[in-house]
């Protein structure tokens, strides 16, 4: 941090997820094959909605807290069957491997507080 920062703060950096490099889910490659035969342009960004089911709305609400920190948008939403739904959105080029790194780090935190990562989804990106 130096002197100017004091006058003119930086902007937040927004930490992405790393690029894996464990062979991609069956699904994430359906995914992404779908979006290109649909005529998405796949080099360009785009906002992923990643989709996570927790069995608290604690669970939820820290899960939303720590992946706010990493960079995503979260919105947490109560289920008729008592369970919380998570979306998390993060804009990223949807590369197997930027996918991957998603999908390790969504199951991560799911796991870490008793619920499981759905899958994802995009828009298509002309």
């Amino acid at each position: 941090m130096g002197w100017l920062d004091l006058f003119w703060p930086r902007p937040a950096r927004r930490r992405r997820p790393p690029e894996s490099r464990r062979p991609p889910h069956p699904d994430d490659l359906a995914r992404i094959a779908e979006l290109e035969q649909r005529g998405s342009r796949l080099d360009l960004p785009h906002p992923i909605h990643a989709l996570l089911t927790l069995g608290s709305e604690a669970a939820g609400r820290l899960a939303a807290d720590r992946l706010e920190r990493a960079g995503y948008r979260c919105a947490l939403r109560s289920r008729r069957d008592g369970a919380w739904s998570l979306t998390a959105t993060l804009t990223l080029v949807p590369s197997p491997g930027a996918i991957t790194g998603l999908r390790e780090q969504l199951e991560e935190v799911a796991s870490d507080l008793g619920g499981a990562y759905e899958g994802w989804e995009a828009p298509i990106v002309y």
